[in-house]
């Protein structure tokens, strides 16, 4: 059986493959697209469509009315069990597996020396890493994540990166990759606003190392996962596309556009470089590609963002509203949702009478709660919706309850949104029949089964495996 390289390119539609093809016709991506079968993937799940739900589904080949993640930092112990990821089959098959970065991988599984390797994602607990030798990445990876959730910060953790460097030629950082890197840092000083361009270094770092492992492990399948053309899309559509939108009510002037029209098309070329070496190596290995999306994106909101209210200090929350900050642990979550565990009963239950007379220019604050006391609060609210704050008809100042408003560096919140159908490409080197670019419609449940067949674990055949 060949090896099996899955690259997850977070939210990136056709339109946006198009797109770029059309601009760049000799890049690497309009090459692979012409070497590759192609379908567009599309999401069953129902609900509200958020990459922490639609990943799963991926992953696990069932749709979320039966893995049941909706959220960050969840329990998974019953997706487990009813519906266990691809590499948790695979490895229970024999195969050798690298993972890294996949969403919902933020703890190491107690068999992870079975694995080739495994990063866990940017939401992980700690930076542990197997092997360990890869943790001063993950450590640097995590401080440059959460400093820069939802501004890009300008700080920079010396201590983490300094760790990282005097190991990362060993691990695959390429002098390429550090020269842009560099680069990168001198075009701040000259132009400011590029610096919403460190959010894709940390994808590109994070796949020097990526192929470093692919290449010294040799596994029988890898998966990589990028958020880093979704974060564009997110922020930077309208200055794309500004024509997607009615213009009687579309909010950005011609200096915003101008300002961040080439935001989209730098992410893009960070990943049309990363496939440009994928495919080279599998053409010298003989491994199979998939370029997965779990679903895409569309044009959403034409007008700008000035500020937005975000959750920042848990503890104040909590304890304001007389629990004890030790019964409340903090979960995995994206700005601008918080997601905390509550064990004990008389807490949690506190807690939820605190929700339920919160208001926030006047509205109740969407929060939903699952199994074992696990709660999830959506903030995010943005200029005329922040409004006053209060509890149980009482005026409150926002930083009492641990809130903070943030003035929005680009003005912008999601111009992009989500949308069930995404992409999927197969290259196959070895191939020599044509290949079937018709783009017909596939589930993503058939994704899973998909990679397990090409691994021999599966006997079950996807529509999307010819």
């Amino acid at each position: 059986m060949p090896p099996v390289v899955v690259f997850e390119l977070n939210e990136v539609p056709w339109r946006i493959l198009d797109w770029w093809v059309a601009d760049n016709p000799e890049s690497a991506i309009a090459r692979l697209v012409d070497a590759s079968s192609q379908w567009t993937s599309t999401s069953p799940d129902e609900g509200h469509l958020s990459p922490w739900v639609t990943w799963p589904t991926v992953h696990r080949g069932v749709p979320n009315t039966v893995h049941g993640i909706g959220h960050f930092g969840q329990d998974t112990s019953f997706a487990d069990e009813v519906a266990p990821p691809w590499w948790t089959h695979a490895v229970a098959a024999g195969r050798r597996v690298g993972v890294f970065g996949l969403l919902h991988t933020n703890e190491l599984p107690d068999d992870v020396d079975r694995y080739s390797f495994y990063v866990p994602d940017t939401f992980a607990p700690s930076a542990e890493t197997h092997p360990a030798a890869l943790e001063p990445f993950q450590a640097f990876n995590l401080s440059m994540a959460r400093a820069s959730a939802r501004n890009v910060s300008t700080s920079i953790d010396l201590a983490a990166a300094r760790r990282f460097l005097l190991r990362a030629p060993r691990l695959g950082l390429r002098p390429e990759t550090v020269r842009r890197l560099l680069g990168q840092l001198v075009d701040e000083r000259r132009r400011p606003n590029t610096r919403v361009r460190r959010r894709s270094y940390q994808s590109v770092l994070a796949f020097d190392l990526f192929v470093g492992q692919l290449r010294s492990t040799t596994p029988d399948a890898a998966a990589f996962f990028t958020n880093h053309v979704a974060s564009a899309m997110h922020r930077y559509w309208a200055a794309t596309f500004p024509d997607d939108y009615d213009q009687a009510t579309f909010g950005f002037d011609d200096a915003w556009i101008a300002t961040w029209s080439g935001e989209l098309a730098e992410a893009m070329a960070h990943a049309d470089r990363m496939l440009a070496r994928l495919r080279r190596h599998c053409d010298a290995t003989g491994a199979i590609l998939l370029v997965v999306s779990s679903m895409g994106q569309q044009a959403a909101q034409g007008t700008p963002v000035g500020r937005q209210l975000y959750l920042r200090d848990v503890a104040a929350f909590v304890a304001d509203a007389g629990l004890d900050p030790a019964a409340v642990e903090r979960r995995p979550a994206m700005d601008p949702q918080v997601n905390v565990q509550i064990a004990d009963p008389a807490a949690l239950d506190a807690l939820r009478n605190r929700l339920r007379s919160l208001r926030i220019g006047g509205r109740e604050l969407d929060w939903s709660e699952e199994a074992h006391g696990f709660v999830s609060m959506e903030f995010g609210h943005a200029d005329d919706a922040i409004g006053e704050v209060t509890v149980e008809g009482a005026v409150r100042r926002p930083e009492q309850l641990g809130l903070e408003i943030i003035e929005i560096e680009d003005e912008v919140a999601s111009t992009g949104y989500h949308v069930p159908e995404g992409i999927l490409l197969t290259y196959d080197p070895t191939r020599s029949a044509p290949v079937d670019r018709t783009r017909s419609s596939v589930s993503t449940t058939e994704i899973a089964p998909m990679i397990l067949d090409r691994l021999g674990v599966s006997s079950g055949q996807s529509a999307a495996s010819s």
